[in-house]
């Protein structure tokens, strides 16, 4: 009796003794530690981290776990993420009321099939290839918090049921928070879908406006000139009639060719987004008869594209000759079954497979095979890169409808309702059916700063600013002194530009291209070896030296910056005239580092692809340089002005 006694004692759920003193925090830490990193993928899925995660974005492998089939729940398409992070937290509301002293059962059983899961999750992410340090770390932690668990003891009564129902109810608690915070982004995402689709539905009315001619004077009887006399030799000319505009579309039409809904695609069959999008479409058309689609050619691939500088698809190039092979030996109806099947097989096929599609849609294949690597074909797929590059595309899918593009990527829209707006314009007048040319790729440019965010771009008393307060031009540059030409590059574009502006201000800040300073950059990112020394370099000067110094060394890391190590570096405190020893005493102090953390937080706020940024009157100007079009920063500053002009 009295073991007995001192066996309940010991497993009493009071006792603090034991390995339970050490193994119950530590559980508690661990799932902490994957509350935190799938939270974070909740948050940033939600919306609330609008910069992002670094690590996470649209082209990362975060992003393309969550495009693929392991990314969500099947039949309700709810986010695992959502699911991981309500498990993480229930299990920690039921580890810290319920396993103190031991651990019953169920919650043991329900451990080990949430280790099972994250186990697997770590397979899929070896198997795609595809490594979210995210959500590593979160089944990681998971993994070691269910081996934690194993070696705790059992509790003196089995508490199961408890410790099912706190785990359930909180699971269930937490999902449905969760899916409030959905329900509010979906609609914040609708509201701006309907305002894009508005926008959308505008410019198609705009663009199909006549230009009114200004009226002819009216002339008084007294000064009206006498109408000219000819004779029977002379014979007006003819006007001649204006030509045509030319035509936006694609070799192949499906659809009516009549149909007042134009939708052209520059898409590549490798392309995820792309392959959402032409679901989409292909449903709008089985169900309208007033809309029509045409394709062009932008392959995420050097091999046909000379514009990139990836083979990101390494199918994609293949792809594009296939259907216009098809094109051309089989016609409309042959371009647009192969153009499904590449869709269906999302780019991947084998010399086999498209051999045997192509015989099966009554194509020649010896033909085929011999035409699919010939230069009429390639030329065809050069045609459509070379155009949708002036147009100014980057990416896939670009959507335009009668000329006008859907910027789907800012808020992903329902392409069927944008479709049924621009039709019901058309329809009651408010629109034309006619399609123009897009706009060009500096003149896209142009507009996407004019279209683009407003930030709310701070300016520490550590930045390195010149020019006047309450400047009509504001000008605000993220740089990288240690990357290759690109920091004097824009210092010789844009200073000269600024000094048409005396109303201006411009204002430098650092986001250096080293994982060891800055969280936005990738670990495998190893080029930029010197770029945090320089980063505290500048910021060090703005407070050890005058403004004149500290701008005299900005030049200076401007011109050597790339060749750069801390040796050199001194030389060009010196040769600033600032005082050496106060400069290295502040280089590596931990207020300095506090500098360079400001601007990288401000900078991956502010949502850049990377340095050199510019920002002109807090919107960001996404291309600046001269190979991206006809003085796109000197526009840019010019429509700057303008605006400031009708303001004031």
């Amino acid at each position: 009796m009295a073991n007995s006694k001192n066996a309940a004692k010991e497993m009493s759920p009071a006792s603090d003794k034991g390995p339970n003193a050490v193994l119950w925090p530590l559980g508690i830490l661990l799932l902490v530690v994957a509350v935190v990193f799938s939270g974070a993928l909740v948050l940033t899925k939600l919306g609330l981290i609008s910069s992002g995660l670094p690590g996470c974005g649209a082209e990362s492998d975060c992003s393309k776990l969550a495009d693929s089939v392991w990314g969500s729940i099947p039949g309700i398409n709810w986010p695992v993420s959502y699911v991981g992070f309500s498990y993480f937290l229930g299990m920690l509301v039921a580890w810290t009321t319920t396993a103190r002293g031991g651990v019953s059962n169920a919650l043991r059983w329900i451990a080990r099939l949430g280790a099972l899961i994250s186990f697997g999750f770590i397979i899929v992410m070896i198997s795609l290839d595809s490594f979210c340090l995210y959500c590593f770390i979160a089944h990681i932690a998971n993994f070691a918090f269910w081996i934690t668990l194993e070696m705790m003891p059992r509790p003196a009564g089995d508490h199961s049921f408890n410790a099912f129902m706190i785990l359930a109810f909180s699971f269930l608690a937490i999902s449905a928070i969760v899916a409030l915070g959905q329900i509010q982004k979906r609609d914040m995402d609708v509201a701006t879908g309907e305002q894009l689709q508005d926008e959308l539905a505008a410019a198609i009315a705009k663009q199909s406006q006549p230009k009114q001619e200004p009226p002819a004077p009216k002339l008084s009887p007294a000064t009206a000139p006498e109408p000219a006399v000819t004779t029977a030799t002379e014979s007006p000319e003819p006007a001649p009639a204006p030509a045509p505009a030319p035509a936006f579309t694609g070799r192949y039409l499906l659809g009516d060719p009549n149909a007042p809904v134009k939708l052209v695609i520059i898409s590549d069959y490798q392309c995820p987004d792309c392959y959402k999008y032409e679901k989409q479409v292909m449903s709008i058309l089985q169900s309208r008869d007033d809309v029509s689609l045409s394709v062009k050619h932008f392959p995420f691939n050097s091999d046909c594209n000379p514009h990139i500088n990836t083979r990101k698809h390494g199918n994609a190039c293949w792809a594009a000759r296939a259907v216009e092979t098809a094109g051309i030996l089989g016609g409309n109806e042959a371009f647009w079954k192969m153009h499904e099947w590449l869709f269906e097989q999302k780019g991947n096929f084998t010399n086999q497979e498209i051999t045997d599609f192509a015989r099966s849609i009554g194509l020649d294949t010896i033909e085929f095979t011999r035409m699919i690597s010939s230069p009429e074909v390639d030329a065809l797929v050069r045609a459509d890169v070379d155009e949708a590059f002036g147009y100014g595309v980057l990416f896939t899918p670009m959507i335009f409808i009668n000329g006008v593009e859907v910027k789907w990527y800012h808020i992903p829209q329902n392409l069927s309702s944008t479709i049924n707006k621009v039709a019901s314009a058309i329809a009651t007048g408010q629109a034309s059916a006619e399609t123009r040319l897009p706009p060009t790729a500096s003149e896209k440019l142009i507009l996407d700063w004019k279209d683009g965010r407003m930030r709310n771009i701070s300016k520490p008393a550590h930045a390195l600013v010149q020019g006047v307060n309450d400047a009509d031009i504001d000008v605000v540059v993220w740089g990288e002194y240690t990357s290759e030409n690109y920091m004097q590059r824009v210092h010789e574009n844009l200073m000269p530009l600024l000094k048409n502006y005396p109303n201006h201000s411009f204002s430098y800040r650092v986001f250096p291209m080293s994982s060891d300073c800055n969280s936005k950059v990738n670990e495998k990112v190893t080029g930029f070896p010197y770029a945090c020394m320089t980063a505290r370099a500048i910021k060090a000067a703005t407070q050890v030296g005058t403004p004149q110094q500290a701008w005299a060394f900005h030049e200076w890391l401007i011109e050597y910056g790339p060749q750069i190590d801390e040796p050199t570096l001194m030389v060009g405190v010196a040769q600033t005239g600032m005082d050496t020893v106060r400069f290295q005493e502040a280089l590596n102090s931990p207020a300095i580092a506090n500098m360079v953390q400001d601007d990288v937080r401000d900078g991956i706020q502010a949502s850049f692809r990377g340095p050199p940024a510019i920002f002109v009157n807090g919107r960001y100007v996404p291309r600046w340089s001269e190979d991206a079009g006809d003085r796109v920063l000197e526009r840019v500053l010019e429509e700057a002005a303008r605006e400031q002009e009708e303001k004031n």
